[in-house]
């Protein structure tokens, strides 16, 4: 199908992608064991029972770290079923790419990545053939004609593409969580830029580390504020009020005013409600430039302080054998060689799968070597691999209960605050609170590793067209 995206420059830019519905009817003709899925989590599905779409997206550089290639560089769009359960939602071929798009291109548009999630959201909810006031027909799911219906579930996204999306603010926002009333930005309460009264000390400091102090927002309350952002933006073209006054108060409630956004299109809201679909994902909370990486940063720089060597960290991990089988381990050490020393900094910068790796072989080392010299350090490492260990086991089905997971998470929060402090908290320390109401919603932890372990097969293709205007149907295709 194609979509024409209005461009700033008053064009319009044809982008070629799959209808998800048609995308979804060729997968169940070719696919016997998509057709026995769907028949079988299908089994009840009507317009009052529907299914549960999950939505993905992120965008995905080619070349590589060092060397990226912005013009090939693209954002993907996924889409898979709930109902698929755990084992199969952590593979990637049970999510489908139904949309490739050029960032190049995405930075032009009209309204910006908001507006074209707003265009997908139409095609999947209020076309002709929507998921889920039509239903979508299928000529035989195993007894027949069928028609099932689906109802919008999830967004799952790294905070920027989830903040792209949404037209949140985040971290830019006095407001800083969405999912938080009164959940402030660092140091407003205490700074003099806009003074905020606190009489009753209602309002929170984003790094406060316990759940129970904060206001959860509502849908309701997210689509009020947008409609003020409206009402507010007419008076500010009126030059009633200031351009200041205005962008203040899309910071006060943490919203970007875009009126060609999905917040503000009313025919879209009983389908995308953000507070119901908005998700976490811990993967980027704890392992992508988060709060995994600030505990083993912050850690070794106390080792450094007791002049214990990157070398000597080294020199451990190579005496470490892992099963024939795995491979993740070989060349672990490598990962504080005098090359990695150098890109980490004071600090500590490394992908998913190295920390993943690394955690519980550098907590095995550091319980026997500094169990004594340093005590607080090497018990809040060991609180943070619990809580990493135990979002694994709810994941893979072997734990369930998700007041576990809080509670692992809060004592991780106050014994790292109480050993390094909380000034280096970003808003992704405060994410990790809302990890566990996630599980108690949907019933399954969904995080981004399937989908981030599929991009090295788009990006291959990106990386070898030449002919950039075909580009998006070609990755797709």
């Amino acid at each position: 199908m194609k979509i024409e995206l209005p461009l700033e420059n008053g064009t319009t830019y044809t982008w070629i992608l799959a209808s998800p519905q048609e995308l979804l009817r060729k997968l169940i003709a070719v696919s016997p064991a998509l057709k026995s899925v769907l028949r079988s989590v299908g089994v009840d599905n009507s317009y009052s029972n529907p299914l549960s779409i999950v939505h993905y997206n992120d965008g995905i550089t080619s070349g590589n770290l060092l060397a990226p290639v912005h013009s090939r560089s693209f954002t993907a769009f996924r889409f898979t079923f709930k109902e698929f359960g755990k084992w199969l939602l952590t593979c990637q071929q049970w999510w489908f790419e139904f949309a490739i798009l050029r960032n190049s291109v995405l930075g032009k548009v009209v309204g910006g990545m908001a507006y074209v999630w707003k265009t997908l959201m139409h095609i999947f909810f209020t076309s002709t053939e929507s998921f889920r006031t039509v239903g979508l027909h299928i000529d035989d799911l195993g007894d027949g004609p069928t028609c099932l219906f689906c109802q919008n579930k999830n967004l799952i996204a790294d905070k920027e593409a989830t903040e792209d999306s949404w037209d949140f603010k985040g971290s830019s926002g006095i407001v800083c969580c969405i999912k938080c009333k009164n959940c402030l930005k660092k140091n407003v309460l205490t700074g003099t830029d806009y003074p905020m009264p606190n009489p009753h000390g209602e309002l929170k400091d984003v790094t406060y580390p316990t759940l129970d102090a904060f206001v959860p927002n509502t849908n309701e309350a997210i689509f009020k504020n947008v409609d003020e952002l409206q009402r507010l933006s007419h008076l500010h073209q009126a030059k009633a009020i200031t351009k200041e006054n205005f962008e203040l108060a899309e910071k006060s409630c943490g919203i970007n005013h875009n009126p060609h956004g999905p917040l503000q299109d009313k025919e879209l809201r009983p389908h995308c409600q953000p507070m119901d679909m908005h998700t976490e994902d811990w993967g980027h909370i704890y392992l992508a430039n988060g709060v995994g990486d600030d505990e083993l940063g912050l850690c070794l720089s106390r080792m450094k302080a007791i002049d214990v060597k990157y070398d000597q960290i080294s020199e451990e991990l190579k005496l470490w054998k892992f099963p024939k089988h795995y491979s993740g381990g070989k060349g672990v050490w490598r990962l504080f060689s005098n090359k990695r020393k150098k890109a980490n900094g004071d600090g500590w910068k490394r992908g998913m799968s190295e920390i993943m790796t690394l955690s519980p072989i550098f907590l095995d080392w550091i319980s026997k070597k500094f169990e004594r010299s340093l005590p607080g350090e090497v018990e809040s490492f060991r609180r943070l691999c619990a809580v990493i260990d135990y979002i694994q086991d709810l994941k893979h089905g072997r734990a369930s209960d998700a007041g576990r997971l809080h509670a692992l998470i809060e004592a991780h929060l106050h014994q790292h605050k109480l050993v390094y402090g909380n000034a280096h908290w970003t808003p992704k320390w405060h994410s990790t609170l809302h990890l566990s109401g996630q599980v108690d919603r949907d019933g399954v932890v969904f995080d981004t590793v399937s989908n981030e372990r599929d991009h090295q097969i788009p990006k291959s293709f990106g990386d070898i067209i030449t002919n950039l205007d075909v580009f998006d149907e070609y990755v797709l295709t």
